[in-house]
């Protein structure tokens, strides 16, 4: 049913049932944020995304090509990555820690900077606890129990709160996947 000339514009993973956009296509494509250090994307009529107009706008005036030009310093995008320990395949806790919950903990409890954490003799990474069990996400979970990544976790105990009631077997077949740069999970769609 889909035209074979559109599957060659757009990137479409079938394993993880996960569609790329590209950045360059004129009905369907986006811009990079264009501040330093910021990985956002924005629409193509704007330069740069939501979150740093709004930075900018704070600033009060400063040109935007100054503010452009100035690394972006705060941290607080959407995305995940692996813990950086060597061979650990379980996601960080935050990308300023860089690290997952064991291994943070590990490096709490010794009092080390992370550089000296990484350098500690026998250091080994850990395998992943398996994907998170929201049909939509692409993410892999915390733990063995709760058994949600990170984020599903805080909006499943956000949702808990608001509805006690809540079937939790149906939230996780009904939920949508953690918004990602340029990503649309069909994820949880039937075949």
């Amino acid at each position: 049913m889909i035209e074979s000339a559109f599957l060659e514009v757009i990137v479409w993973d079938h394993d993880r049932r996960i569609v790329t956009f590209p950045e360059a296509h004129p009905a369907l494509g986006w811009n990079a944020c264009a501040v330093a250090g910021c990985t956002k994307i924005t629409t193509s009529s704007s330069k740069i995304c939501p979150t740093c107009t709004r930075r900018w706008k704070a600033t009060g005036g400063q040109p935007l090509e100054s503010f452009i030009a100035v690394s972006k310093r705060e941290w607080r995008a959407i995305g995940i990555g692996d813990c950086v320990v060597p061979g650990c395949l379980r996601p960080w806790t935050t990308s300023a820690a860089q690290l997952c919950l064991t291994h943070e903990a590990h490096r709490k409890r010794a009092g080390q900077t992370l550089p000296m954490f990484l350098r500690t003799p026998g250091l080994t990474g850990f395998p992943a606890f398996g994907p998170c069990v929201v049909a939509a996400c692409t993410r892999t979970r915390m733990g063995h129990k709760p058994s949600y990544c990170q984020s599903h976790l805080h909006r499943w105990n956000a949702t808990r709160r608001a509805e006690p009631v809540t079937d939790e077997l149906l939230w996780h077949r009904t939920t949508s996947a953690v918004a990602e740069n340029n990503l649309v999970s069909l994820r949880g769609l039937p075949d």
